[in-house]
């Protein structure tokens, strides 16, 4: 993550607590990150095209950073 320009870090901080935080609201357990599934992963998308109502290329931002962070 170092290897980060210091606003992509900033951004992948900011999609991980996003992320975090609605994996837990809409879970009936607390959150890990090793436990996320390709269906967490979905649901966030969804999430955020339809309530959010965010641009493509915010989500497919915020998706590539999770997925980078997750590896």
């Amino acid at each position: 993550m170092d290897e980060l320009p210091y606003f992509a870090r900033l951004y992948l901080i900011s999609d991980i607590k996003r992320f975090a935080e609605l994996m837990e609201q809409t879970r009936a357990k607390e959150f890990a990150f090793e436990n996320i599934t390709s269906m967490d992963l979905a649901d966030y998308k969804a999430h955020l095209q339809t309530v959010k109502n965010r641009k493509a290329d915010t989500i497919n931002r915020a998706m590539s950073l999770i997925r980078m962070f997750c590896q």
